[in-house]
């Protein structure tokens, strides 16, 4: 809009917001050793090649889960790959969850990771970082409006699954405060976005 020629002082940002009430940090929660992908398993969203930055990454990190939250027509694809890498006992297809649950999941995973061809303002970022949960993300769409680097996540090359991994590894061992994760969310909850609206 800016480059249409638009006036920034006649605009105003409205995304969907997250619930506060579902998506929060609770620092009673430890952190479980598991990466969480949270989306639908089609092409645009890169789960193949998550899952070969993945098997890069288990290599050096003996230790490490994968959990993928959602379905999607790749499924069946990603778990050949996973039988024929001999991942299975690493990486968990939870299925189709519930906003809860996905909160749940999300208050426990050291990171979140979303390697999109494209996005728009995806919600699941805002989520996770409202659950404190940092993340790895390409840079598309409004994801750099979302992250900072280095403070609540990392960019990654969403073309290269060795960069992928890289940028997970370097996530996994980043020193991470909440206060700087929930910064963006806390802009964010569907509240004000209401009193916006």
């Amino acid at each position: 809009c800016e480059k249409l020629g638009v006036d920034t002082k006649k605009m105003v940002h409205l995304p969907e917001g997250h619930d506060a009430k579902v998506f929060y940090f609770d620092e009673k929660i430890k952190k479980e050793n598991f990466i969480l992908f949270a989306g639908n398993l089609i092409p645009v969203k890169n789960p193949l090649r998550l899952l070969s930055a993945f098997e890069i990454l288990s290599k050096v990190n003996s230790a490490i889960r994968l959990k993928i939250a959602g379905s999607g027509t790749l499924k069946n694809e990603m778990q050949n790959f996973i039988i024929q890498k001999k991942l299975i006992d690493r990486i968990e297809f939870i299925g189709q969850i519930s906003a809860q649950e996905l909160a749940d999941q999300m208050r426990k995973a050291k990171l979140l990771v979303l390697p999109s061809l494209s996005e728009g303002w995806p919600n699941v970022i805002q989520e996770s970082l409202a659950c404190g949960t940092p993340v790895v993300a390409s840079r598309v769409g409004g994801i750099p409006e979302i992250i900072t680097e280095g403070e609540n996540g990392f960019f990654c090359d969403h073309l290269s699954e060795q960069d992928i991994a890289i940028q997970m590894d370097k996530a996994l061992s980043h020193r991470w405060i909440s206060s700087k994760i929930e910064k963006i969310p806390s802009l964010y909850t569907r509240e004000k976005i209401i009193e916006k609206v």
